[in-house]
């Protein structure tokens, strides 16, 4: 059992203040230092050191700030090692130093075109050397906060392995796997260079049309809460009372999962009591104090109208963050939860508040970017997370930006302080949350030379739980398990050998893509990558004969013998992240995804977005699923989603639903590189389901819908399946 860290984020039980938390109790002491020192720090700070300390740019707006260069950057970054002092002024590095910047992160895809895992260790190895050359620590910073996401493992690395999305893992029910694939990803992260993961979200998702649902765990508050503490226990690991992991970031607070019709960044019309909606959208938060997580980004939902957009403060006089930081929220066991770590806003969140805001109050004149900052940071944010390049109109990329440069925003916070929009006391309180944090932490990574040892840990660990991750829905006359022996022919239908649409969002890139192209050769080996094509054919051998039916190719016999044929048939989400993925928003324009399909973003569907939350068989696949069938061939149909989907529907005239013209159906949801190595085992019963986590494994943990009905009235009138459904063999 792993000591919780003593740190100063803490769980407030009645009267007793708990600062971290051991085997033995409270210690009060470790935290008292903890804080004086951050004080001494604080107090030889200058304004600036204070300042820089609340900005977090992208390395990407440093490489565009002037006198940096993203052209020059990018060609340094490929040119065979390139000089330290070269990436520091190309890449615009040297401005860490320059405005005193505490943190710096990568956003949703590989920086420059560089995805290795040599690129991000040494850029991020440069960007640590140019902090503590220009008032690192021993002088007034204890680290540089480098920040990415790692939706599952280390996704930003071409060649690394992924293990299921947050979804699967609440399908595993496995704490005791997920704490450990947690602490590989926090051991691949500091290898890289991160020492900050923007994860888990722990959003109760109550419309499974928001794009964000994979990254949920379940709508089962117990299960939610159990699951982000083991998260987060792994990602935070603890050696002698420090984090030697990575900082954790339970996101997004708060309400993210509850916008209507599943709109991201949209409005949850709520008409009650804060401790109502605390009950609907919080009660992961009690799981993550409780794990002593050290961040929480902030939501860009708002709460009744675009007033009160989160990153403003929430609704009318609930002031939810400052409430949640400074006097704690009774939660639904009675007790009180206050978080003393920081708060940190999500990209560019301010700046697409004001936009709302601004559009909310038309008669009152554009707020500007000094007042935007202090209403942000006034509202409870102490860290401001800062993209390349921010257009004053979300919506519209060629609108002029809100800034385009570091300067910009470090000179707008700035004037907000010295024009009295911050207050000293706001300062102070940001600066020092943000200071515990780091003095709290020792990360420790192993050298790069170690990765591939780590690799292979992290294969067996990711494969294991892509197994525990399969949902059996539907088995008729135990079609599975498969016998290898008698098969002589296959018929492979759909996207059975795609990497990116087994993998889904986050994968390398924001929106990940379809293909292989980051997992072939040594990439392929290292990341343990395997389509369900592959893996097929690998238990098979090549004594078989392998048929392809999809929408450009259908070489499959007529007449081939039920007793010696399979039918392995994958029906698809294409691979989305954050707002791509919303579908069905009846009265929003899908504003989101059409300003994205606008402007390039999404790379696979034209306007106008699909309304239907399902998937089908299309004609070709159809027409010869159809003839398998009238020869009474076996069709075991898997299920690559983001969500629960209507599988069962027919629909537009096509007579062939996935559910009901299957003999077997697997859920996979997002496996990740091992889940065709997993799907295999599964199907030849190498792996029996329900038989991880003490039998609880392999069941869902969302509703699963029969109709589009169901989804938007939220299961009001039933469903196909409950949560906890699950076949075994």
């Amino acid at each position: 059992m792993k000591n919780k860290v003593l740190i100063v984020f803490a769980l407030i039980v009645t009267t007793i203040l708990l600062i971290g938390c051991s085997s033995s109790g409270s210690n009060s002491s470790a935290n008292s230092q903890i804080i004086l020192q951050a004080q001494s720090i604080y107090s030889s700070m200058t304004e600036s050191e204070k300042i820089g300390q609340l900005i977090m740019p992208s390395y990407l707006l440093l490489a565009q700030s002037p006198p940096a260069s993203i052209t020059a950057c990018t060609n340094d970054l490929q040119t065979p090692n390139p000089s330290a002092a070269l990436i520091n002024q190309d890449c615009g590095l040297a401005q860490i130093g320059q405005y005193h910047l505490g943190a710096v992160l990568t956003g949703g895809g590989p920086y420059l075109n560089a995805p290795t895992v040599t690129n991000w260790a040494q850029l991020n190895a440069w960007a640590t050397a140019s902090h503590a050359r220009n008032g690192g620590w021993p002088q007034n910073d204890p680290l540089l906060l480098t920040g990415c996401d790692a939706t599952h493992l280390n996704m930003h690395v071409q060649g690394a392995v992924m293990g299921p999305q947050d979804i699967g893992l609440g399908a595993t029910h496995d704490l005791q796997l997920v704490d450990q694939v947690e602490q590989l990803a926090a051991q691949d992260a500091l290898t890289t260079g991160f020492n900050w993961i923007y994860m888990p979200t722990i959003a109760q998702v109550q419309d499974l049309r928001w794009g964000r649902t994979y990254e949920g765990f379940s709508s089962d508050p117990t299960l939610l809460k159990s699951l982000a503490a083991a998260y987060i226990e792994g990602l935070q690991i603890i050696q002698g009372g420090r984090i030697t992991g990575v900082l954790a970031t339970a996101k997004h607070f708060l309400g993210d999962g509850g916008t209507q019709y599943g709109l991201d960044e949209g409005n949850d019309n709520f008409t009650g009591t804060m401790a109502q909606f605390w009950t609907a959208n919080g009660q992961g938060y009690e799981a993550a104090v409780r794990a002593n997580v050290g961040s929480i980004m902030v939501s860009y939902s708002a709460i009744n109208g675009d007033n009160s957009r989160m990153h403003f403060g929430g609704v009318g006089s609930w002031d939810i963050i400052n409430t949640f930081k400074n006097q704690g929220i009774t939660d639904t066991d009675g007790q009180n939860y206050q978080f003393l770590g920081f708060m940190v806003s999500d990209w560019n969140g301010s700046t697409r508040a004001a936009y709302f805001y601004d559009q909310a109050n038309p008669t009152e004149p554009p707020l500007t970017l000094p007042q935007i900052y202090a209403k942000s940071i006034n509202a409870g944010i102490d860290m401001l997370m800062v993209g390349q390049g921010d257009s004053t109109n979300p919506l519209d990329p060629s609108s002029p930006p809100n800034f385009s440069t570091v300067g910009e925003v470090v000179q707008a916070v700035t004037e907000a302080y010295a024009t009295g929009l911050i207050s000293e006391t706001r300062l102070h309180d940001a600066v020092m949350r943000i200071l515990e944090v780091k003095l709290s932490m020792n990360p420790k990574s192993a050298p790069l030379s170690n990765y591939s040892q780590l690799q292979a840990q992290e294969r067996a660990v990711a494969l294991q739980l892509a197994k525990e991750s399969l949902i059996l829905l539907k088995n008729n006359n135990a079609t599975l398990p498969l016998t290898p022996s008698t098969i002589k022919n296959v018929v492979f239908i759909g996207d059975t050998d795609d990497l990116g649409v087994q993998n889904g969002g986050w994968t390398i890139n924001w929106q990940g893509q379809e293909g292989s192209q980051y997992f072939t050769g040594v990439d392929q080996i290292s990341s343990g990558a395997m389509t369900l094509e592959s893996g097929i054919i690998a238990a098979l051998g090549d004594n078989v004969n392998y048929y392809h039916v999809n929408p450009t190719e259908n070489d499959m016999p007529l007449n081939l013998n039920a007793e010696s044929t399979v039918a392995i048939s994958i029906v698809a989400e294409i691979p989305y992240a954050e707002y791509m993925g919303d579908i069905g928003n009846p009265n929003e324009p899908d504003v989101w995804y059409n300003m994205g399909a606008a402007n390039g973003d999404n790379l696979y569907e034209s306007l106008p977005q699909n309304q239907f939350l399902g998937l089908q068989f299309d004609p070709t696949e159809s027409s010869a699923i159809q003839n398998l069938r009238s020869n009474g061939v076996k069709i075991i149909t898997v299920v690559y989603s983001g969500r629960p989907m209507v599988i069962g529907q027919n629909l537009d005239g096509n007579p062939l639903s996935p559910m009901s013209n299957s003999d077997a159906v697997i859920a996979a949801f997002l496996p990740g590189t091992t889940g065709g190595t997993a799907i295999t085992d599964a199907i030849f019963g190498n792996y029996l389901f329900t038989s991880g986590a003490d039998g609880q494994s392999n069941t869902l943990p969302f509703k699963w819908p029969r109709d589009m009905l169901d989804v938007t009235t939220h299961f009001a009138l039933g469903n196909l399946f409950d949560v906890g459904y699950g076949l075994s063999d």
